[in-house]
């Protein structure tokens, strides 16, 4: 207890334990190379004796020989009557693959999933108007059901009528084909596959019935493939379109996941065998890899620029320390040979294909932004990327054996490009992972395109932060198993209050009881102290939100690998991944716990942007709305939604109630002030008196239905597809009216926001009609 408990408090947490049974590993281990030498040297005087049997002194020798013999024949006898027996003996199938590490045995492909979906907690504030036949008006009630999607193949639950807490516990089953090919493709597809959680409201009044949706949800498919051997039960936080503004209580969708695969076909065996993508480039690029670190990463003289001769036959052996690529393999090859587990990425595409170190793609910027908040905003309104991820020609060739249809059922499948454009305010969102096989584009390419994968994001975030003076740094790390990325400032002008109030109570604890016992006593007092004059902050640049280390409201991302800025890299070398323990240390100048990559005496110069157009082009915005922009868009929506009704529900008549649509108008006109203030309280304030007091617009005994979404492009065709997703415009009801209203806001660069209210207003004496 005293040597492994981190917290100095008489209790060991996980990684505590963990900690333990490796050093219990360890040493059961040497004990056990401790008999197999012991039960060698025997056999060895065994054969000694045998072939020298004539000499009499050795007569006790070959007695003591035969009894060890005959009571223990084999080694494994020794070591089970020792307890050292191998708890890795475990007889299971191993992946057929050449090679190339090719995977397409279907045993291991076919993965068959249960979905249990228990309840949902939290949904009566979702409350709706609902006529009962042979009951009547019910004024608060919802016929809730979940839906279920997994690549590509969807699936729901019943429809559960009358039920604000509903529980169906109903069982789902999917059947998926992981697609075939090299094993690093396998993964990543892997990694960007999500169990995807809606929980609609099923609506059968009208002349169609429909349903609109309440709140979504999303689980990582690697979470579950990685928990064969035992069952996952999670308590789901669904996310809606109010989140933002925290005036609704938390969504629950209890739910239990389970890979019904057989364990000797375990994905685990796949994953061992992952490649990371730098292993791959060694392998298969190694002379473009090699001439790229020596010419596109260092700021050098060409004098001292060193020619790298590059042959296709290298060996990866005959590398010389003096070069880039020999050190960064000298590195590399120390770090994993302790930290297996761990993946330290070191190199990226940039957006010419070639080979740079991490810190080649940063570089300060400054912007039209001054402010933290007002960075974060603008970087999080960029649409997410719905890029296919690139594979190998050797997968392409083994999915080119299969028919179009099967490929389309099995191949990557990517949310739809309209809900790249929704605004999510929550970490767990289907763009949460990323890959470091693509290429990065540079800030201008990214504003250029108005699109950004998850890493890009982060790139910018931390490009406009150091801009600022801010000591910013691009983290990597994971969340809920699949590699995420997010930027974290270090701020060194003092603490939070929370930190000197742990410190307090750690040496008040000390004068109860003898903390100074604890192995980790020490380390502990210092990090507190540490953390006292250091506040460090992680900002999630896709949703613009920042967490203060160490505060309640922490970040949902706990593991950290490694962190890089525009001058160097540093792996996280402590014991654990774990930030959000209290001995985790920040400090990156203790080489015990962080290393650099870059030593400060390396030989070949500083680190050299890869791109050349480093200072954006400060074009001027606003935060008010363009009132022309905003009728255009707002006009175009009003035709489509009645084109779509129109012929795809039949309904000829769609009208919009257009004094409701300019009380919405006049109330959206400081929402995105409101949202930049970064204030809990006017955003709750704002919230609520947005569908307050709207009775005095309504005709007597009408109701209305609706909800505010945001959107980071002000593509009418996108939202259209979006709000159709969402059941919005399906509504069938007679006599009912719409109720559309939108603001534009635009940001430097042409970024823009959409917020937009829709929903529609009915008379509930229409449900005595129907």
């Amino acid at each position: 207890m005293y040597q492994y408990d981190s917290s100095c408090q008489g209790s060991l947490d996980f990684e505590d334990f963990c900690v333990f049974i490796g050093d219990y590993l360890l040493t059961l281990n040497e004990a056990r190379q401790k008999a197999i030498d012991y039960y060698e040297k025997m056999m060895k005087k065994r054969d000694l004796n045998e072939r020298d049997s004539s000499d009499l002194e050795n007569e006790d020798i070959e007695e003591e020989i035969t009894l060890f013999f005959e009571r223990f024949p084999e080694l494994d006898d020794y070591l089970n009557a020792l307890c050292l027996y191998n708890h890795d003996d475990i007889l299971v199938d191993e992946i057929d693959n050449d090679e190339e590490l090719i995977v397409n045995d279907p045993n291991v492909l076919k993965r068959k999933f249960q979905v249990r979906i228990y309840s949902a907690i939290n949904i009566e504030q979702f409350f709706r108007i609902k006529y009962r036949e042979n009951v009547g008006i019910e004024y608060g009630s919802l016929d809730p059901f979940v839906k279920v999607t997994l690549a590509g193949e969807s699936k729901e639950t019943t429809v559960l009528i009358g039920a604000t807490k509903p529980l169906w516990n109903q069982d789902l089953i999917f059947s998926i084909i992981v697609p075939p090919g090299e094993i690093q493709d396998i993964q990543s597809w892997v990694e960007t596959q999500s169990f995807y959680f809606e929980l609609y409201d099923f609506n059968s009044h009208g002349i169609v019935s429909h349903t609109e949706l309440l709140a979504t949800g999303s689980i990582p498919l690697s979470q579950v493939l990685y928990s064969t051997k035992k069952t996952v039960m999670i308590d789901l936080l669904m996310h809606t379109s109010m989140d933002e503004f925290e005036i609704s209580k938390p969504v629950y969708l209890e739910i239990l996941l389970e890979d019904l695969t057989a364990e000797k076909w375990s994905w685990a065996k796949v994953r061992d065998k992952y490649t990371y993508p730098e292993e791959v480039w060694i392998n298969k690029y190694l002379p473009k890899l090699k001439y790229d670190l020596e010419n596109e990463v260092f700021e050098r003289n060409n004098d001292n620029r060193k020619v790298v001769e590059t042959k296709d036959d290298l060996e990866i052996e005959s590398i010389e320390l003096d070069t880039v690529f020999g050190y960064y393999q000298s590195v590399c090859s120390n770090l994993y040979s302790v930290f297996k587990n761990r993946m330290f990425s070191v190199i990226g595409l940039n957006e010419n294909n070639n080979f740079v170190f991490l810190p080649c793609l940063l570089t300060p910027i400054s912007y039209v932004y001054k402010t933290k908040e007002e960075i974060a905003r603008f970087v999080s309104l960029i649409p997410s990327s719905t890029d296919i991820l690139p594979i190998s020609d050797e997968s392409r060739n083994i999915l080119s054996s299969f028919s179009a249809i099967n490929i389309s059922k099995l191949y990557y499948y990517i949310p739809n490009e309209s809900s790249a454009i929704q605004f999510y305010s929550t970490s767990i969102t289907p763009y949460n992972t990323d890959s470091f096989f693509r290429q990065f584009n540079s800030p201008n390419t990214i504003l250029f395109k108005k699109r950004a994968s998850l890493f890009e994001h982060c790139m910018i975030l931390c490009d406009l932060f150091l801009g600022i003076g801010l000591d910013a740094y691009v983290a990597i790390g994971k969340l809920k198993h699949r590699q995420y990325m997010w930027v974290i400032v270090i701020d060194n002008s003092g603490g939070t209050s929370q930190s000197e109030v742990k410190l307090k109570l750690f040496l008040k604890n000390n004068k109860l009881y003898n903390v100074t016992k604890f192995a980790n006593y020490n380390n502990l007092l210092e990090e507190y102290k540490y953390r006292c004059k250091v506040k460090v902050t992680h900002w999630n640049a896709m949703t613009g939100q920042s967490f203060v280390d160490g505060d309640e409201n922490k970040f949902q991302c706990k593991n950290i690998v490694s962190l890089f800025n525009h001058k160097n890299i540093f792996f996280n070398i402590q014991r654990s991944e774990n930030f959000s323990r209290s001995i985790f240390s920040w400090n990156l100048n203790d080489n015990t716990k962080w290393m650099p990559f870059l030593s400060q005496d390396n030989t070949f110069g500083e680190i050299k942007c890869s791109y050349h157009n480093r200072i954006l082009y400060c074009k001027t915005f606003s935060s008010k709305s363009n009132i022309e922009e905003e009728y255009t868009l707002l006009s175009t929506l009003m035709k489509l939604i009645i084109l779509y009704r129109r012929h795809f529900l039949f309904i000829v008549d769609t009208e919009f109630y257009r004094p409701l649509c300019k009380h919405f108008q006049e109330k959206l006109e400081n929402i995105e002030k409101i949202i930049r203030s970064n204030n809990k309280d006017t955003k709750k304030e704002f919230a609520y008196n947005l569908f307050s007091n709207i009775n005095e617009y309504l005709p007597s005994r009408h109701y209305f239905q609706g909800g505010l979404y945001c959107f980071k492009d002000n593509n009418p065709n996108l939202i259209l597809e979006e709000l159709i997703s969402m059941g919005h415009i399906s509504n069938s009801i007679p006599n009912s009216l719409f109720v559309i209203s939108s603001k534009v806001f635009q940001y430097a660069e042409g970024v823009k926001v959409v917020w937009i209210i829709i929903g529609y207003i009915y008379d509930i004496n229409i449900y005595e009609l129907l």
